[in-house]
């Protein structure tokens, strides 16, 4: 019976910005590529433990890591909770060991400067296309 044997040093786990999509979770492309089906994404907040199960097609590979995007969304986390996460690789047969954890925090969302309404008692401006009669 095979086992995967390559999550031990899989994560180089690095939250990593993405641009417009928010943070994405990384890791070492496996050399057992071809065996495994999935991986599961385990995560708490220090009072609840989550899991979230992905494919192959959920993830981008490059021969070299291997990238899930937009864990914000995807994982649904919360603002300003802190989350520790790692990952576990599986196949057919087993799953894989689990990977080095790393410490995610999701940023306060602030809304962008040119989407926020003008301040109280101001007047509008001739291009805002507002008026009052």
């Amino acid at each position: 019976m095979k086992t995967i044997t390559f999550i031990t040093v899989a994560l180089m786990a690095l939250i990593l910005p993405a641009l417009a999509f928010g943070a994405s979770l990384q890791w070492d492309y496996p050399a057992d590529w071809a065996e495994i089906t999935g991986y599961t994404i385990r995560f708490t907040d220090g009072t609840n433990n989550y899991n979230k199960t992905i494919g192959k097609a959920d993830v981008v590979e490059d021969g070299v890591s291997v990238t899930y995007a937009d864990i914000e969304s995807n994982l649904n986390l919360n603002y300003d909770i802190t989350y520790d996460i790692y990952i576990e690789a599986y196949n057919s047969k087993s799953p894989g060991g689990p990977s080095n954890t790393v410490t995610y925090t999701r940023d306060s969302y602030v809304p962008p400067a040119d989407s926020l309404p003008p301040p109280v008692g101001s007047a509008p401006s001739e291009s805002s296309g507002l008026s009052v009669k």
